[in-house]
């Protein structure tokens, strides 16, 4: 739970490369697109959160808007979900994130599913945690 806020997934925790969500995808788009296939491309995926105040406004012109988010939080999580390092890893969250999860989104089976690290995000150093475990809803 976060502070308040039910948690919104069910702790399936799952591992690895056989657990990868875009085991899932990928045939899907493939059989769509078969030229992505052809051509090589890999579709890849990540998230990114962090937490504090942001701005939403609409924006855009008459029958074609959208809701846009303004500040420091979705900044960063845009940043995060830019991330694409070698290995599983597809969630990272902000050091403030991880101190506002629960215990069972931060253990499974008793071993923590979030590795601490030092990065820059947006020019700024600062701690964020990565996951290569990932979550049913």
């Amino acid at each position: 739970m976060l502070h308040g806020l039910p948690t919104i997934m069910r702790v399936e925790s799952r591992h690895g490369p056989d657990f990868e969500p875009s085991v899932i995808v990928q045939p899907s788009l493939y059989s769509k697109l078969p030229h992505l296939e052809r051509d090589g491309f890999e579709p890849r995926k990540c998230v990114g959160i962090a937490s504090g105040e942001a701005f939403i406004a609409r924006a855009g012109v008459r029958d074609s808007s959208d809701l846009v988010s303004i500040g420091r939080a979705p900044n960063v999580a845009a940043k995060l979900s830019d991330i694409r390092e070698t290995g599983n890893y597809r969630t990272y969250i902000t050091a403030d994130v991880y101190k506002k999860l629960s215990e069972e989104t931060k253990l499974s089976k008793g071993k923590d599913m979030w590795e601490a690290r030092s990065a820059d995000v947006g020019g700024e150093r600062m701690t964020i945690y990565r996951s290569s475990y990932w979550w049913s809803v």
